[in-house]
């Protein structure tokens, strides 16, 4: 053996050694990559199934509101019937003879209701009957007005009924009035 095939055996057993190395190296890269995929697949599948548990929470939820909005339209629809008829029942029913009505433009709410009776003759006069509302007029018809106090009360309901068209204002003395 001379020493060009020692060399060349050496050259051989280098290039051996270097395919070995790259061999090495390669199969340890596609280990790390495989590791890689499989973690990135279980990563997918985790997160698939994720979306299903949450898409069927949200189809659950989606569900209940349907029902409780279907729920809400059969209120709704019951309130709208009741309202007709309590209509129907209001316009063909008079009002009893102690209505009370407050007015609510240009009163304060803060301030005690005094309670006060608005008469007027000549409205009651045309009345036809016992049961029409303008023969209220004859009796008085009740209201109850916030204000400071009875005189501004009595004020604020003849600026709206005045006495010149024949509506006479005067306070109601009981319990339920602000008069102390």
């Amino acid at each position: 053996m001379t020493l060009s095939d020692v060399i060349e055996t050496l050259v051989v057993a280098a290039n051996l050694g270097m395919f070995l190395l790259i061999v090495l190296t390669v199969a340890e890269r596609l280990r790390d990559g495989w590791r890689s995929v499989e973690l990135q697949v279980q990563d997918v599948i985790f997160r698939r199934e994720q979306a299903e548990k949450d898409q069927s929470h949200y189809d659950e939820a989606l569900s209940d509101e349907r029902k409780k909005v279907a729920d809400l339209d059969q209120q709704i629809a019951r309130a709208r019937s009741e309202l007709e008829s309590l209509e129907m029942r209001h316009a063909e029913t008079d009002l009893p003879f102690i209505y009370t009505a407050t007015p609510i433009e240009g009163v304060d709410p803060r301030f005690p209701p005094w309670r006060l009776v608005v008469h007027n003759p000549q409205l009651g006069q045309r009345a036809m009957q016992l049961s029409d509302a303008a023969y209220q007029w004859n009796e008085g018809r009740y209201y109850e007005v916030p204000a400071p106090t009875h005189a501004a009360a009595r004020a604020h309901l003849e600026r709206l009924l005045p006495p010149q068209d024949s509506f006479f204002v005067r306070i109601v003395d009981d319990e339920r009035s602000g008069v102390a």
